[in-house]
């Protein structure tokens, strides 16, 4: 009796060590439609705006309408106009303390080099920092092969700035980079309050303890 109640009480600590919200509460999403009027693309430079809201903050991108096959609706991002663009939504309304998932879509422009693209993708520049590649060898314009990708992390403001940027150097040109990255499909979840992290096994031991403890007690004292 004793090992069972041993062995329940360690589960309950395990669960309330990992314990988070079970839902995913979408905040934001952007796949670059507000402009149906594009019909190749058009070139956005710094200060300019791409989709709804997310700004261009260094460099040019090209905002794609029909040259491409997007992933989510007809329009999407090529991350590099004639040099390496940057794009930034910084008005994400989020809630201290809480964890967020930012997925999206990615490809790249197969019609030129480097045939590997490579962007980023920042919380809060330059605090947190992903990278993320995409080969277009086996790619075209008709197909283009998106990927999806994400990453998490708990909001330290109410206030946070997501930003994307390209890295598809063209290392025979590096003043001329027209074939960056491709964006698209941007999605931000609010999954709830961050789990605390998972103790080591010793803690947990230490917890089952403490709790087996306090039932002997209880037992002691209804005596």
């Amino acid at each position: 009796m004793k090992k069972g109640i041993q062995t329940g009480l360690l589960a309950v600590a395990l669960v309330l060590a990992g314990a988070t919200l079970a839902f995913a509460l979408p905040i934001y999403s952007e796949s670059f439609e507000a402009d149906e009027q594009i019909q190749g693309f058009n070139t956005v430079g710094a200060g300019g705006t791409v989709g709804n809201s997310m700004i261009v903050t260094g460099g040019e991108v090209d905002w794609i309408g029909t040259y491409w096959q997007a992933s989510d609706g007809t329009h999407s991002l090529d991350m590099s106009g004639s040099q390496l663009g940057t794009i930034a939504e910084v008005n994400l309304n989020t809630i201290i303390g809480n964890l967020y998932e930012v997925s999206f879509d990615m490809a790249g422009n197969p019609v030129g080099p480097p045939e590997l693209k490579n962007m980023y993708a920042s919380i809060n520049p330059p605090l947190e920092v992903y990278a993320f590649s995409f080969d277009t060898s086996s790619t075209n314009v008709s197909d283009m092969g998106w990927i999806s990708n994400s990453f998490q992390f708990t909001a330290e403001s109410m206030i946070t700035t997501l930003l994307f940027g390209d890295l598809s150097i063209n290392l025979n040109n590096p003043l001329n980079n027209f074939y960056g990255a491709a964006l698209d499909n941007i999605v931000v979840d609010d999954l709830g309050i961050a789990p605390a992290p998972v103790p080591e096994p010793a803690t947990l031991l230490l917890m089952a303890t403490g709790l087996i403890g306090l039932v002997g007690f209880r037992k002691k004292f209804k005596k």
